[in-house]
């Protein structure tokens, strides 16, 4: 017998999971706060472990064909003072190490293909709907004006700041940390492409690593602009002409595009992580929180979401089984499936994020000569990692863990919990 589901959220998170739902045969219906789809944001990517469920559920041919044009096949990560290139990396090397190759879209371009597909899968989305609160024992959504709606499951993915997650635990338990502030900045590619300086700068992904500060770039040839973010460590919610001024050590490439380019449009961006949560699933075993509002992380390891798809695909995967296991039962067996891989995944973005912005001095000197070490190809040691798949996460630090983060088919390892899990 299908279910009824109520998802609430209509991010990537969202929008991804009442699509796999609703290939499974379930009525689903999405409630999302916004009046509409549009979304804030530069590039976006998915990596292969996300890419691979996409595929699973028929979106591969549809979605390749929009993906974000332009030369980003090479990422560059640089010193911030001098420009010089620490390490350059082939992104195409995924398809072949991996098994598939990661996307890349302007993220309004992917939350609109997502909304497309909802429709399209029978999906009941539903906009500017202010929710007040979630009853776990229903389960249902009560709304502001003092109307509910009751289904089989609620599930949660509405965010960082989520309403849902209210219901899972106390808001005690769940700690918000804003870590750094970042500011993104588009700029006309017309204002940029007469200049033969900037012309390399062009190309691929960009990265500058320095003192408590970073920078990522890239071209958006969808809406043609060049997309900078600038990451600054603590401090508060400055105006953006103080924060060009703690980027003026920056190489003059940096400085110049943030002083003489006219046209740019900006915003603040506070970046915050959730630590880990004691649980992801109601005492009712009725509600669940998945995506940002489960383990939102820092973008450093280029996850967040990649990690959300993951776990739509999981759930999906768990509950195609209620006809062996009750609800409760099934969404404890999607918490050990998913709940280990996505802190894993924060823990190394926010190591990452530490990396990026030491101080100049041995660390930031030994990081330097590492990174110079490394091949450009994305190959792990074969040494150590011979293309098994690894189910549970390695030490942060092990040479396994880049195969782990990048090479995992969430789907496979669903399915083979499921078996273990239900034949006890």
């Amino acid at each position: 017998m299908p279910l009824d589901i109520i998802v609430v959220g209509a991010g990537i998170a969202g929008l991804f999971t009442a699509i796999a739902l609703s290939a499974r045969g379930h009525h689903v219906t999405v409630l999302e706060k916004q009046p509409t789809h549009e979304a804030a944001g530069g590039p976006i990517g998915l990596q292969p472990g996300a890419v691979r469920v996409m595929k699973a559920y028929g979106l591969g041919e549809t979605f390749s064909k929009n993906l974000r044009q332009g030369p980003e096949d090479t990422w560059y990560w640089r010193r911030y003072d001098s420009g010089e290139v620490l390490i350059q990396r082939q992104v195409k090397s995924y398809a072949k190490t991996f098994g598939t190759e990661s996307w890349s879209f302007t993220r309004q371009r992917l939350r609109d293909l997502l909304a497309e597909k909802a429709k399209k899968s029978g999906v009941d989305v539903r906009l500017g709907c202010q929710i007040a609160a979630v009853d776990e024992e229903g389960p249902a959504v009560r709304f502001a004006d003092g109307s509910e709606l009751r289904a089989d499951l609620v599930v949660g993915a509405d965010g960082i700041r989520s309403t849902v997650r209210n219901c899972v635990l106390p808001q005690d338990e769940a700690k918000v940390t804003t870590v750094l502030r970042a500011w993104m900045v588009h700029i006309p590619l017309e204002n940029l492409q007469q200049d033969s300086a900037l012309l390399p700068y062009l190309q691929g992904v960009n990265f500058w690593l320095g003192p408590g500060h970073s920078i990522t770039a890239a071209t958006m040839p969808d809406n043609n602009v060049y997309n900078l973010t600038l990451f600054v460590e603590g401090g508060d919610d400055d105006g953006f002409e103080q924060v060009k001024q703690s980027f003026q050590n920056f190489e003059p490439t940096i400085t110049r595009l943030l002083s003489d380019m006219p046209a740019m449009e900006r915003y603040l961006w506070r970046v915050s992580e959730v630590s880990p949560l004691p649980t992801w699933v109601s005492k009712s075993g009725r509600v669940v929180i998945l995506g940002d509002a489960a383990h939102a992380m820092v973008p450093f390891a280029a996850q967040g979401a990649s990690q959300c798809v993951e776990d739509a695909g999981a759930l999906a995967e768990c509950l195609s089984r209620h006809d062996e296991a009750d609800i409760p039962k099934l969404l404890r067996i999607f918490e050990t499936i998913r709940k280990p891989r996505a802190e894993s995944t924060a823990a190394r973005s926010a190591a990452r994020r530490v990396m990026y912005h030491l101080p100049n001095g041995p660390e930031q000197q030994a990081r330097d000569k590492r990174m110079k070490r490394q091949v450009q190809s994305y190959e792990p040691d074969r040494q150590v990692w011979k293309g098994e798949h690894i189910d549970e996460p390695p030490d942060i630090n092990s040479s396994l863990h880049d195969p782990y983060l990048m090479g995992h088919d969430v789907i496979d390892y669903a399915k083979r919990v499921l078996n273990w899990q239900l034949r006890k």
